[in-house]
C-alpha cells in the first residue's frame, strides 16, 4: 500500500497530510473534552482553555526545539524556516508532550481545578487525539517501522516522506503508526463507553457515565 505525505496542492503550496489529519483529531478531542467535562460536572470553559493552552505549549516547544537543533542551517538558509511546519519527528512530539503537561499543571493550579477529575476528563480526548496524530504520522512517514513482507505493509514513494521524516523510499514497512492509532482509538472508546461508578457522599447517590 502506498501512502502520501502531501494531501493536496494549492498552487505551489503543499498541504501536508500530517497537519490536516492531526488538526481534525485536535478538533474532535476538544469537542469530546467538553462533553466529558459536563458529565463530570467540571467547568467546560476551563477545560476548553486548558486544552488550548496544552496545544499551543506543545506546538511552541516542538517548533523551538526544531529551530534550536537546526540553527546553523537556518542561519545559512532563512527561507527554510517556512518549511519547518512540514517536519515531524517523534523527538519533537515527546518534547511537546512534556511541555504540554507542565503547562497543564500550572493552568490547573491557577484555576484550582481538581487534578484527578481533570485527568479523568482529558483521558479519552487525549487518546482520541493521539489516534489521529498517529494516523497523520503514518501518512507522513514519521516513526516508520521495520521492513515487512505482510500484505498490509506500507511503501513510501514520495520524496517529501524522506525529506520531512527520513522514511526510506521504495521499501515495504510495517505500519506501526496504524497499530498505535488503533490502540489509542480502542482506548478512547473504552474510556468513553466504560461505566465508572462513584459514590457522591453529599447525597449518597451512585452515578455512572
Amino acid at each position: 500500500m502506498h501512502v502520501h505525505p502531501v494531501l493536496f496542492h494549492i498552487g505551489a503550496v503543499l498541504i501536508p497530510a500530517y497537519g490536516v489529519v492531526t488538526a481534525v483529531g485536535v478538533l474532535l478531542a476538544l469537542f469530546l473534552a467538553e462533553r466529558t467535562a459536563r458529565v463530570n460536572r467540571l467547568n467546560a470553559g476551563h477545560v476548553w482553555y486548558l486544552c488550548v493552552v496544552m496545544l499551543f505549549a506543545a506546538l511552541a516547544a516542538s517548533r523551538l526545539l526544531l529551530v534550536a537543533l537546526n540553527w546553523s542551517e537556518l542561519r545559512a538558509h532563512p527561507a527554510w524556516m517556512l518549511s519547518l511546519a512540514m517536519i515531524h519527528h517523534p523527538l519533537l512530539g515527546a518534547a511537546g508532550a512534556l511541555v504540554a503537561v507542565m503547562a497543564a499543571i500550572l493552568f490547573i493550579r491557577w484555576k484550582r481545578m481538581p487534578l484527578g477529575t481533570t485527568a479523568d476528563v482529558l483521558a479519552a480526548p487525549v487518546a482520541l487525539g493521539l489516534a489521529f496524530e498517529q494516523l497523520g504520522a503514518l501518512l507522513a512517514g514519521s516513526g516508520y517501522g521495520t521492513e515487512s513482507a505482510t500484505r498490509w505493509a506500507v511503501t513510501y514513494t514520495r520524496p517529501q516522506a524522506a525529506l520531512w521524516s527520513g522514511a526510506p523510499l521504495g521499501v515495504a514497512l510495517h505500519p506501526v503508526q496504524a497499530y498505535a492509532a488503533l490502540a489509542f482509538l480502542a482506548l478512547s472508546i473504552f474510556l468513553i463507553s466504560g461505566c465508572r461508578i462513584g459514590v457522591n457522599r453529599a447525597n449518597s447517590r451512585v452515578f455512572c457515565y
